[in-house]
């Protein structure tokens, strides 16, 4: 199945991409100055094989970004908010006594595009999470309803979640406010 981003999401992995294009292409300039200092002496061998890994690392990672690129379709808003869907951000509460009520948001994503935004600092992890569809929590997420609890352990914390609101990612829209909540369906 092809990886669907947002066009934010896009976005980001051009400049990756750029990035990597750019960090490859001195790897290789290093590895040609040191290829013609090769005397075998063992030290400047070892600093050649060292930037040839180096290179076929950079290549490796670069075509993999290309890949991505290449074969991802867009993401498009959601338009519906009975279930949870990729494009969500969805507020969740906790369900254990030892732990305060308190909604966080999670954002579901494709595995891709939560890649290449968990390099950002556009989220707070400690109240706004960014994870892939192929994730457990997004996995489990997905097609739940406002109201459903899951029996989903996050991180040290046992006893499940509720879906408290589905809503749409902040990638599609520019404030916050959600969409639906358990106290105010349509």
């Amino acid at each position: 199945m092809r990886e669907r981003l947002t066009s934010f999401g896009r976005e980001r992995l051009e400049e990756k991409i750029s990035r990597s294009k750019e960090v490859l292409a001195k790897r290789k300039l290093e590895y040609g100055e040191a290829a013609n200092f090769r005397d075998g002496d063992g030290y400047h061998d070892e600093t050649v094989n060292t930037l040839e890994a180096e290179v076929r690392k950079a290549t490796t990672a670069l075509n993999a970004l290309l890949g991505v690129f290449t074969f991802s379709e867009e993401l498009k808003q959601p338009e519906q908010f009975e279930r949870v869907e990729l494009g969500h951000r969805v507020g969740i509460e906790y369900v254990d006594e030892e732990i305060p009520p308190q909604e966080v948001f999670v954002t579901i994503l494709s595995s891709a595009e939560a890649m290449v935004l968990s390099e950002t600092e556009l989220f707070d992890q400690e109240v706004e999470i960014v994870v892939s569809s192929a994730s457990p929590l997004g996995g489990a997420l997905l097609g739940k309803r406002v109201g459903e609890k899951i029996q989903q352990r996050i991180g040290d914390e046992g006893g499940g979640v509720v879906v408290k609101s589905i809503g749409v990612a902040f990638l599609f829209q520019q404030n916050f406010e959600l969409t639906k909540t358990e106290n105010n369906r349509e």
